[in-house]
């Protein structure tokens, strides 16, 4: 009886620990989302091509008369490793809507490598990012940041791109 209280108390004293670990990771990934967004709504950039991809916008009309919003990025000139990406719609209510984005809190690791594509080793052709919208002419603040293979030099390009749905006939 001992031994299975033991083990018991074990499990989750253990728990607890990986419990911590989570929150603590989680916070960073939160606090990260928090100052590449807030960096995003000072930016000024009014490029509308990436320097080393292809960056493209599409919009849809949904059937509950919203719209969604599609940004991809694919054709890397570059060996891109660990690339995050955010798009904030202008105008947006910035205090309740989440700005969508790729590889800040999903915890995933996306590299963009010229003509290499390993979903196994995490190496994608392009990346698409989504978000919904009242509008059908949507104004977007994008930026995505790489490093290279080892990490060490980090590269982030900023956007400032308007996309609007096709005229439906």
């Amino acid at each position: 009886m001992r031994i299975l209280i033991r083990i018991l108390i074990l499990t989750l004293f253990l728990s607890g620990c990986q419990s911590k670990n989570t929150n603590e990771i989680d916070s960073k990934k939160l606090d990260e989302y928090k100052s590449i967004y807030q960096t995003l709504l000072q930016s000024t950039a009014t490029s509308e091509a990436g320097t080393y991809f292809d960056i493209s916008t599409e919009v849809t009309h949904l059937p509950d008369d919203t719209y969604r919003y599609y940004v991809i990025v694919d054709n890397a000139s570059t060996s891109m490793y660990n690339v995050k990406m955010i798009a904030l719609e202008v105008g947006s209510d910035s205090e309740t809507i989440m700005a969508p984005s790729i590889g800040i809190l999903d915890g995933e690791v996306y590299n963009l490598i010229p003509s290499q594509v390993s979903m196994q080793e995490g190496f994608v052709k392009g990346l698409v990012l989504s978000g919904d919208s009242v509008n059908s002419e949507i104004n977007l603040k994008i930026m995505i940041s790489w490093t290279d293979e080892k990490g060490k030099k980090q590269e982030k390009e900023y956007f400032d791109i308007t996309c609007t749905a096709p005229s439906e006939q």
